[in-house]
C-alpha cells in the first residue's frame, strides 16, 4: 500500500465515520454468564485519528486531521506510516469498523496478545476488531483508541456474543434505534436489567 491509496481510504472511512458513528453513543448488549450485560462507546470527531493507524506531527490536531479527511483535502505531506507495518493492517480492516454498529459480532477483555498493544475491551468479528479504552472523563463510558486486522476471538480472554446494538445522537437521552439484533433475537423480549432498561426507549 502507498500513501495514495491510504489516502483514499482514509477519506472514504471519514464520511462512513461521519455518516454512521459521529457524536453518537453505541450501546452494545451481550451475552455473559447466562445474561445480558451492555457496554457503551462514544465516537468523537478526535478519535478517527487513533483508527486509521497513521503518524502525524504536534502541529496537526486529531480535529483538524479529521476535517481535511471529510472534506477531501488530506495530503500526502500531513501523515506517516508507522515503521512497524501496522498502520496498512490497520487501514485494510478500517472499512468495516466504520460499519460496527452493524457488523459487531462479539465483544471481550483484551488478552494483552500483543504487549506493544495498549487497549482494554474489543468489538468487532472475524475479521476486523475496533480497541476501546474507558473515557478520562467518566467510568463507564468506553472510547474507541485502535482498529485491528484480526479474529476477535484470538486477542479476547473470551468473546461473548452480541445479540443487539442500540445507537443514540450525543443530545438524546435514551436509546431509541436498534441498528443490530443477532439471528433470532427479538431484542423486546430479552431478559434485561432495570439499568439497561432505563437508558432504551423503544417503540
Amino acid at each position: 500500500m502507498d500513501k495514495k491509496d491510504a489516502v483514499k481510504i482514509i477519506e472514504d472511512c471519514a464520511w462512513l465515520y461521519n455518516d454512521n458513528l459521529l457524536s453518537n453513543h453505541l450501546m452494545f448488549l451481550y451475552n455473559e454468564n447466562d445474561s445480558i450485560k451492555s457496554l457503551e462507546a462514544e465516537f468523537s470527531k478526535s478519535r478517527y485519528l487513533h483508527l486509521t493507524g497513521v503518524v502525524v506531527d504536534g502541529s496537526l490536531s486529531a480535529n483538524v486531521f479529521f476535517d481535511r479527511c471529510v472534506h477531501n483535502t488530506l495530503s500526502l505531506e500531513d501523515f506517516e506510516f508507522r515503521t512497524n507495518g501496522t498502520t496498512e493492517l490497520k487501514l485494510y480492516a478500517l472499512p468495516q469498523l466504520m460499519k460496527i454498529h452493524k457488523t459487531c459480532k462479539m465483544l471481550g477483555n483484551y488478552n494483552y496478545s500483543d504487549y506493544v498493544l495498549s487497549t482494554e475491551k474489543i468489538l468487532g468479528n472475524v475479521h476486523a476488531c475496533l480497541g476501546l479504552v474507558k473515557a478520562a472523563e467518566t467510568k463507564n463510558i468506553y472510547v474507541p483508541n485502535t482498529s485491528l486486522k484480526a479474529d476477535i476471538r484470538d486477542i479476547t480472554t473470551e468473546a461473548h456474543r452480541v445479540v443487539a446494538v442500540l445507537r443514540k445522537s450525543f443530545d438524546e437521552k435514551h436509546y431509541c434505534e436498534v441498528t443490530y439484533t443477532a439471528k433470532g433475537i427479538d431484542i423486546k423480549s430479552l431478559n434485561l436489567s432495570a439499568e439497561i432498561l432505563n437508558k432504551m426507549k423503544l417503540s
